[in-house]
């Protein structure tokens, strides 16, 4: 169960509440906000929304925009107000009301490091952790063979959580779930995997050096 303001967010029954009372949201909107919520640490790519909650179909913006708006609704929030979610330009959107659900959230950039550089401070499932030289470890989608939906959700949720928990040592570099969304549904050689990663690796360590301000040279 997810608590924010006086809503709730019920995973089980797939259902959001206010005040107890049962707020009508199509599956699609449910899903979209379900994934917001439990990202609520970091930003969330248009990407990864498509990815998740249409399994990568082509998709248009005014569809993409039609479900924001639809779950800003159900919550009592507007795109002018943005008091839950906010959109941030050419990045994504990021949940940013206070939930409480008795585990941290999945931490990642802030809007501010977003814009200037990220801060590494915390346990961070991202792309790659910057710089990272040490081992790495990528958890791949589970598959649901119920093919029911509250089973997507259980093992989306799944994956998630032992990613978040694998993120808390910080030797360890842990790819992140938009990265290996790619194998859901596939019987895959490791080798394949291994080299994903690696890419992975590469792009986040490019991103990490063009985030690093040069300072000039005094002689």
């Amino acid at each position: 169960m997810l608590r924010f303001a006086d809503f709730e967010l019920d995973v089980a029954q797939q259902e959001l509440r206010r005040g107890g009372e049962m707020v009508h949201m199509e599956p699609q909107v449910f899903s979209l906000l379900l994934h917001l919520v439990r990202n609520r640490g970091r930003i969330v790519s248009k990407d990864e929304l498509i990815e998740t909650v249409w399994n990568g179909r082509i998709v248009s913006e005014a569809a993409l925009s039609s479900r924001i708006n639809a779950a800003r609704k159900a919550i009592g929030d507007t795109g002018n107000e943005q008091l839950f979610i906010r959109t941030l330009h050419k990045r994504g959107f990021h949940f940013v009301g206070e939930v409480s659900d008795g585990a941290p959230s999945i931490v990642g950039p802030s809007d501010a490091e977003a814009e200037n550089g990220p801060r590494r401070d915390a346990a961070e499932p991202a792309d790659v952790t910057p710089g990272a030289s040490g081992p790495s470890i990528a958890v791949l989608p589970f598959d649901n063979f119920g093919g029911n939906a509250e089973g997507d959700h259980f093992s989306y949720g799944m994956t998630e959580d032992i990613i978040r928990l694998l993120a808390r040592n910080r030797w360890l570099t842990v790819i992140s779930r938009h990265s290996t969304s790619a194998f859901k549904g596939r019987m895959v050689d490791v080798r394949e995997v291994g080299r994903v990663a690696r890419g992975a690796l590469r792009i986040g360590r490019q991103r990490a050096q063009e985030r690093t301000p040069t300072r000039p040279l005094q002689l």
